[in-house]
């Protein structure tokens, strides 16, 4: 990731820190705006999930969600337990 990225990096770790399975497009609308494409907000998620700061999952809607890694341990934790009774 390039320093001109670093800054949006930080905001969408920032933004997904408190409201954790936003989509690139609702991650966009907060800090572009509705006119802008989420493309460069889709390029940081995804370079942010390479690098394992990130986890993008599919949520109930179809949409892809990004979560902080505290938030994606913590759910898999609770799914883990709604299986088999045991957080594993």
């Amino acid at each position: 990731m390039n320093s001109a990225a670093a800054p949006l990096t930080k905001l969408i770790l920032r933004l997904i820190g408190d409201k954790p399975g936003l989509s690139d497009r609702d991650i966009t609308n907060e800090i572009f705006g509705k006119q802008i494409h989420p493309s460069q907000v889709n390029q940081t998620c995804r370079q942010l999930e390479a690098a394992g700061r990130l986890v993008r999952k599919v949520r109930t809607d179809g949409r892809i969600g990004n979560y902080g890694i505290d938030i994606a341990a913590a759910v898999r934790a609770i799914t883990s337990t709604s299986r088999s009774g045991v957080a594993i």
